[in-house]
């Protein structure tokens, strides 16, 4: 084994030197310090883990050999153990599932009786008392049999008288509830009666108060009405007068419109007639501002024209053409008689 340990020792004999190579910071966000690491990786410990996994491989395989033998020559021995105790093992493990097997039951039938006792407490809730009866009854015929529950006696026997006592309990409650309803219930039913008789009386009551209030809303309808109609007769009466004298101002009134509107007319006709001698006049005078306005425009248009025809003259002589030759080309620029060219006055 000494020989086998001796070969990781030589693996590792340069332990020092793959350690100090690796004695730096690794920092791969550079490409240098990327592949320094990883080549410190692929070239020291790399192939440093493969000679140390060989030499772990060639060490083990004699031991491994050795175990085979030994698990081999165990497998026989037991075997043969095995063989000589099964008969005893399954009948004394066949005896012991069926002591499980009863006791279980057993127990089951003890927890069904303790169960079964304090369903009847669970079911008797919120119920009529003919219920909680019939739950009573069931439960007094309870039968605690000594030979089921054995060492449970004692406290299936004690479960039972509470379970008696609490539905008996239970009993006098829902009897007293159902009492206290009944009495409730009658002394509704009177108060129903008693509301009845109160609501036909205010009933009778209002009718009678209704009729004597009808009866006095047609008196003063009555009333109000002859009163109406002794005032409309007045009003007609009065809206008869009232249109005579209306009517006679109204004739008097339309003479005095007539006269006056006559006067209108005559005036209107006399103003019309000047305002047209007046219109016609100040016509004529804008029609004789126009026309010096006019005038003016074209001197000032032909002096402006002028001179800029004497500009371009001047030029066109200058870049050597003759002054006849420079007034032509100007009348033809001007008429528009040369294509793409214009003088921009």
């Amino acid at each position: 084994m000494e020989n086998s340990l001796k070969e990781f020792d030589k693996v590792l004999a340069d332990f020092n030197e793959i350690k100090e190579t690796g004695n730096f910071l690794p920092d791969c966000t550079t490409k240098s310090g990327y592949l320094a690491s990883k080549e410190f990786v692929l070239k020291m410990t790399t192939p440093a883990r493969t000679a140390l996994s060989k030499a772990h491989k060639d060490a083990k395989a004699f031991y491994l050999e050795g175990g085979r033998t030994v698990d081999a020559k165990k497998n026989e021995l037991m075997l043969m153990i095995e063989e000589v105790e099964k008969p005893h093992q399954e009948a004394y493990r066949a005896k012991d599932e069926e002591v499980k097997r009863i006791r279980a039951e057993r127990e089951a039938a003890i927890q069904n009786g303790f169960d079964y006792l304090k369903g009847f407490v669970e079911i008797a809730i919120n119920q009529d008392s003919e219920t909680i009866s019939f739950l009573l009854d069931e439960c007094a015929v309870f039968d605690a049999d000594p030979n089921v529950y054995r060492k449970e006696i004692g406290k299936v026997v004690s479960l039972h008288q509470k379970v008696m006592s609490q539905l008996t309990d239970a009993l006098t409650n829902s009897l007293q509830i159902e009492d206290m309803k009944r009495q409730q219930d009658e002394m509704n039913k009177r108060q129903a009666e008693i509301d009845a008789k109160y609501a036909e009386q205010k009933r009778r009551e209002d009718k009678e108060r209704e009729d004597i209030h009808a009866a006095n809303l047609r008196e003063t309808m009555r009333l109000e009405a002859e009163e109406a109609a002794q005032a409309e007769v007045a009003r007609l009466k009065k809206e008869a007068e009232d249109a005579e004298a209306r009517r006679v101002a109204q004739e008097c009134q339309a003479k005095l419109f007539a006269e006056d509107a006559r006067a209108e007319a005559k005036r209107q006709s006399e103003l019309a007639a000047a305002q047209a001698v007046q219109d016609e006049k100040d016509r004529q005078e804008s029609e004789r501002l126009q026309l010096e306005a006019d005038a003016k425009d074209r001197e000032a248009d032909k002096k402006h024209r002028g001179i800029i025809n004497s500009q371009a003259l001047y030029c066109l002589v200058q870049g050597g053409l003759s002054e006849a030759q420079a007034k032509l080309a100007i009348k033809l620029i001007a008429s528009r008689k040369i294509s793409h060219t214009q003088i921009n006055y």
